[in-house]
């Protein structure tokens, strides 16, 4: 949740992305229509890493969680 609400603060002009050693990877906000590919190393150690948007009020329903095995 914390970072939802950075990403509040970082803005428009940095597409709602917050400077936070939490964000692995990240993308541009997209047009309806729009497509983005986003490919980044999954980190080395086993666990759950939530993932979710972080435009305001899309946090709530655009989340998951990525497992590392």
């Amino acid at each position: 949740e914390a970072v939802a609400a950075q990403g509040l603060v970082a803005g428009y002009y940095r597409s709602w992305v917050p400077e936070s050693e939490d964000v692995l990877a990240s993308g541009r906000a997209l047009k309806a229509g729009e497509r983005e590919l986003i490919e980044f190393r999954a980190p080395l150690v086993t666990g759950s890493y939530p993932y979710l948007c972080t435009i305001p009020g899309h946090a709530q329903t655009m989340r998951g969680l990525m497992c590392v095995e």
